[in-house]
């Protein structure tokens, strides 16, 4: 008799228990916690030195990459809006990397890159707002080696180069808008290399 009356007791607790709600966060409150972290990081690192006068809806990265060699060369074309009237913008680059010129339909423009890894292009005119154009930044070099945004490894003892660019190490190794204030809608990447190795993206 002793037995079923402790195991009505447990079943009883048992039952109990299980009913209260589990104590979830809101999805606000996640938000927030995750607005906060981000900022946090975002104090320690300056992500972009890019102006705020323009958006970029797609890149055309086209590489040259060895992975025996940390080195990295080619171009990338940026198709841009203009958000406010003007006749300069900055993009991100780390000063590591050599741009070795700046093209709108094959008019070479004139830039200067930055000791802030920036690259401030004068554009060919004035531009209104919301004008669109685009432009090829040709560069080569070996990328900022800090972090992991650009890797020379090996794998099963054969070398790789890999990257790891979220959020903020893209301009270690390609000119861009490195801010998380600007997304593009689209990207292509070509990448060029020695026929033993294989890309992928």
């Amino acid at each position: 008799m002793k037995y079923t009356y402790l195991f009505l007791f447990l079943l009883i607790t048992g039952t109990v228990s299980a009913q209260q709600a589990p104590v979830c966060k809101q999805n606000y409150q996640i938000a927030d916690a995750e607005r906060t972290a981000a900022a946090k990081r975002a104090n320690v690192v300056n992500p972009s030195v890019a102006s705020d006068n323009f958006n970029v809806s797609y890149y055309r990265c086209e590489w040259n990459i060895d992975p025996a060699v940390f080195y990295i060369s080619g171009s990338v074309t940026s198709y841009f809006k203009i958000t406010s009237r003007t006749n300069q913008i900055t993009m991100d680059l780390t000063q590591k990397l050599t741009v070795d010129s700046i093209k709108i339909r094959n008019q070479k423009l004139s830039y200067t890159q930055t000791t802030s890894d920036g690259i401030v292009i004068s554009l060919p005119k004035n531009y209104r707002k919301n004008e669109m154009d685009s432009m090829s930044i040709f560069y080569h070099g070996k990328p900022n080696g800090s972090g992991d945004s650009f890797s020379k490894t090996k794998h099963n003892g054969v070398d790789v180069i890999w990257t790891l660019s979220e959020p903020y190490g893209s301009k270690d190794w390609w000119p861009c808008r490195n801010g998380l204030d600007d997304k593009a809608d689209s990207i292509d990447i070509y990448i060029t290399h020695p026929a033993q190795f294989n890309a992928s993206s």
